[in-house]
């Protein structure tokens, strides 16, 4: 995974700190992997996962993405992050 990155950021004016905590490389794998478990559980746009829902991916700060956030798209890319790790 050669150039690839992730951007973390805390959007709560002065930080509320969730960023600071997942700075640890074992707690940002449990995420990671806690994600995962999130989105291959989701049955939102059947086995093939070509959409998203409240429950995976979509909220209401990303609503104007919501059509190209895809589950099946994301699984592929944090099993090639964990596996990279």
């Amino acid at each position: 995974m050669t150039g690839t990155a992730i951007v973390l950021f805390d959007d709560v004016p002065g930080g509320a700190g969730h960023v600071r905590r997942i700075t640890n490389p074992s707690t940002l794998i449990a995420v990671l992997w806690a994600a995962l478990r999130r989105m291959e559980t989701c049955q939102c746009g059947g086995s093939e996962g070509n959409t998203s829902c409240y429950e995976c991916l979509r909220n209401y700060r990303n609503q104007f993405c919501h059509k190209e956030l895809k589950r099946g798209p994301a699984i592929e890319f944090l099993r090639k992050v964990l596996d990279a790790i």
